[in-house]
């Protein structure tokens, strides 16, 4: 069984778009992968305080403004299954810089 505090969500037959979600107890941190080209996003939330995941074998603290509540997160992950589109029910900034 892996370890860890992440889980991916992809289609079947395609890699991207994917989501990512981070949880531990009741609080999340969401990444939504558009493509392999560097189109992602990270959930902004407004928790007080820090988060430390294990993800990917290495432990992430994870700044407040990017916490959002569990339950959030779970919504996120039905309306992507749903979609395969950046889930609309909690705000968004994008992790990459333009030109």
């Amino acid at each position: 069984m892996p370890e860890g505090d992440e889980i991916w969500i992809s289609s079947n037959e395609e890699r991207y778009p994917c989501l990512s979600i981070l949880m531990k107890g009741r609080n999340a941190c969401v990444h939504y992968f558009e493509n392999d080209q560097g189109d992602a996003w990270q959930s902004c939330g407004d928790f007080n305080g820090e988060v430390t995941f294990l993800a990917s074998s290495e432990e992430w603290t994870a700044p407040g403004n990017v916490i959002i509540p569990l339950e959030k997160a779970i919504h996120c992950m039905e309306e992507f299954w749903e979609t395969l589109e950046r889930p609309k029910g909690i705000k968004w900034e994008a992790l990459w810089e333009e030109g």
